[in-house]
């Protein structure tokens, strides 16, 4: 796997999470530490949008992308993306007085993966079990949806089982 930075411009959440609530002062938190120690584990990202570019000495013709979606990992990009709006705003003064603009978290370290809807959808739904802090009608909702989705997935049930424990 081989970790790239995007930038953060050109990702966004995904639909499919079942996650739509997000405590903003954890959002805060965990800002403030990824500005102090970095971001410690890249996001997991799959191509959202891509066109079609041809070799033209080759022919090849090889999907390039151009908008990635959030797999796993929304906390920590919507935290990032807090930095990113301060460090915006910090460029703006920069650029009037002709001073150099940071860019440190204009970017996003990611995983890109290939994925369908089905296999990202789980990997949300395995992600938001191991949280605690996850609402549980947004639980339930990710449960039926899966349901719906997929054949019930006994792999998640078990997880979910033993996280009660």
């Amino acid at each position: 796997m081989e970790v790239q930075n995007i930038r953060i411009d050109l990702i966004s959440p995904s639909p499919l999470n079942p996650r739509k609530t997000f405590d903003e002062a954890a959002l805060e938190e965990l800002a403030s530490n990824i500005e102090k120690q970095g971001l410690l584990q890249p996001i997991t990202v799959r191509v959202a949008k891509s066109e079609e570019m041809t070799n033209l000495e080759t022919g090849d013709v090889t999907p390039l992308p151009y908008t990635y979606e959030i797999v796993c990992g929304e906390r920590r990009f919507r935290a990032v993306s807090l930095l990113k709006a301060k460090e915006d705003e910090a460029n703006v003064a920069k650029i009037k007085a002709h001073r150099k603009k940071s860019e440190k978290f204009q970017t996003i370290s990611c995983i890109v993966r290939e994925m369908t809807d089905d296999e990202a959808f789980e990997a949300m739904i395995t992600e938001n079990l191991q949280r605690k802090d996850v609402d549980p009608i947004e639980e339930a909702f990710a449960f039926a949806q899966l349901a719906v989705l997929t054949p019930f997935n006994r792999r998640i049930l078990l997880m979910k089982a033993s996280m009660m424990m």
